[in-house]
């Protein structure tokens, strides 16, 4: 089972708490190539990589502004952040990190 948001719809971080060391989501400062100039939420620590992007914490609200599928058929989900950038998120591996939020 994966990870399944709808456009429009605002969702809570959560559970990240509980992970022993990547106890946060940032924005990764690299892209790929092949995903043009596109940006990813990557879990992380609160120190380290990716260096100076801004953390998101358990109670963070992001809101969901569409899915997209890339040329190998994977789901992403266009993410506003709580600082007003956007960036993708994949569902995979992220089914118990957002709620959403009513």
């Amino acid at each position: 089972m994966t990870l399944k948001m709808e456009t429009g719809k605002s969702y809570v971080l959560q559970n990240m708490g509980r992970n022993k060391y990547e106890k946060c989501l940032a924005i990764s400062p690299y892209s790929h190539p092949s995903f043009r100039e596109e940006t990813y939420l990557v879990k992380c620590g609160m120190f380290g990589y990716p260096l100076n992007q801004r953390r998101y914490t358990d109670g963070s609200v992001f809101i969901c502004l569409g899915s997209t599928i890339d040329k190998w058929d994977r789901c992403s989900y266009r993410m506003l952040t709580p600082d007003g950038k956007i960036a993708y998120l994949f569902p995979v591996g992220n089914k118990t990190k957002f709620r959403e939020l009513t």
